[in-house]
């Protein structure tokens, strides 16, 4: 059976209703759009979402660690700053990806190996940027408002050495990379970031129901963009079963991306913080 309407055989009330019908929904339609416009456009305004990357790009270099990224991600407005970290060869905590990277971008002879502090200190990153070890960076943290997120090391018997004020550790994130180290680490009053490169939905139901059971759930995950990382299987769909399973319970940050049309898609939704190298605010 068919429904068959003939509009030359409806009242002009009725007529009149239809038309009013379809107004109002194409009105609330272009209400809808401008508010999503809107909303997406504030997203990229909003420092709540976004991590300078291993102190955030200068001079159109990426993962320099330096001083001066990081002053000037401050000054940009970032309120969460990405540094990675690493031991010198005397065991001080400094900011590097990692040591064949930083011997490239030093113009250091020896790739593989590890300088000492005094040697890490009279380095220039392409030529002009300045290595700043981790107690450096507290310090500046202490003087402005922004909150270190740390990559690489998630040992807090050595973070601690820095971190000596247990009410300090809770401005700074550190990725875990295992659940013994993600309990670990909120034992010591950091807030933990538990690294996942790949998830099943075995992996979601077993968050879930941690969160459920457990006095002492997971609150943070961090995974990589499936668009940069082809062999990571985690989208923004399981991201969002995972966010309505626990209530919303377990924030993601997400690394990395510098695409806006990315942002406005995703941020607020799926993902609660992303990874960027570049990204301006516009205030």
């Amino acid at each position: 059976m068919s429904i068959d309407i003939h509009y030359s055989k409806l009242t002009n009330s009725h007529k009149k209703k239809i038309i009013l019908f379809f107004i109002i929904v194409i009105c609330l339609f272009f209400v809808n759009l401008i508010f999503n416009h809107h909303e997406q456009n504030s997203i990229l305004k909003n420092n709540n979402y976004f991590i300078a990357h291993a102190g955030g790009q200068i001079h159109n270099h990426n993962y320099t660690n330096s001083k001066e990224a990081l002053i000037q991600s401050i000054n940009n407005g970032y309120k969460y700053i990405e540094l990675d970290l690493a031991l010198t060869k005397d065991s001080i905590l400094v900011c590097v990806h990692e040591w064949k990277q930083f011997n490239i971008i030093t113009g250091s002879d020896s790739l593989y190996s590890i300088p000492t502090i005094e040697e890490f200190k009279k380095r220039k990153i392409h030529n002009s940027l300045s290595p700043i070890t981790f107690k450096e960076a507290l310090n500046l943290k202490d003087r402005h408002s922004y909150i270190i997120v740390t990559d690489k090391i998630s040992d807090p018997n050595i973070l601690n050495k820095y971190v000596p004020n247990i009410e300090k550790r809770n401005e700074i994130m550190v990725e875990a990379f295992s659940l013994k180290d993600y309990y670990n680490l909120k034992k010591h009053k950091y807030i933990p970031m538990l690294s996942l490169y790949k998830m099943s939905f075995q992996d979601i139901f077993n968050i879930s129901l941690l969160n459920f059971k457990d006095s002492n759930p997971i609150e943070w995950i961090v995974v990589p963009n499936i668009n940069k990382y082809s062999t990571s299987n985690i989208t923004p769909t399981k991201l969002s079963i995972l966010k309505f399973l626990t209530m919303g319970k377990v924030k993601v940050a997400m690394y990395s991306s510098n695409d806006s049309i990315f942002f406005k898609k995703h941020l607020g939704k799926s993902i609660d913080l992303i990874y960027t190298d570049n990204h301006k605010f516009n205030f």
